[in-house]
């Protein structure tokens, strides 16, 4: 399968696909209402997106580490761990 040449997550059942549409369509529609409301009680919007955007690189982060470790490290395919490890500057 391409999926395990690749080493991608999938997600096969009904139930888990579902429970991932459900959550990005919570994430994404809150932010909108979240960052209307905190504007409206004075906050300015440049510190508004500023926590968006350091919560979406942390939010980057943990999908990294937590997906990137799924899966077996082979020699095509290492892990993000074990790839984070090996970058040389």
């Amino acid at each position: 399968m391409i999926a395990q040449e690749l080493g991608i997550y999938v997600v096969e059942s009904k139930g888990g696909a579902i429970l991932c549409l459900l959550l990005s369509l919570l994430c994404l529609g809150t932010w909108p209402a979240l960052m209307a409301l905190l504007e409206r009680r004075g906050r300015l919007p440049q510190h508004t997106y500023l926590d968006y955007s350091i919560t979406n690189f942390l939010a980057a982060i943990f999908i990294a580490f937590v997906f990137g470790g799924i899966g077996e490290s082979t020699h095509e395919a290492p892990s993000f761990i074990t790839q984070l490890t090996q970058v040389r500057t």
